[in-house]
């Protein structure tokens, strides 16, 4: 919740893609891009980029560890 995502997806049969910007709430931006080959038409990868997605997530929205003299 809170975060803007420009993404763009895509699926040729053997490669399903997903590329995008994430501005998340807590002020970090990254850029993603995911590629998978497939059995064709699998269409359990789709559940995998999304679980990749989230674990990236995740750890950006960790708080930034303070370095220690």
């Amino acid at each position: 919740p809170g975060a803007v995502i420009a993404d763009k997806t895509g699926d040729i049969g053997f490669v399903v893609g997903d590329a995008g910007i994430i501005d998340m709430p807590n002020g970090k931006r990254y850029l993603a891009a995911i590629f998978v080959k497939r059995p064709y038409n699998d269409p359990i990868v789709r559940d995998f980029v999304r679980r990749i997605s989230r674990i990236v997530y995740n750890y950006l929205d960790q708080p930034a560890a303070k370095a220690s003299n």
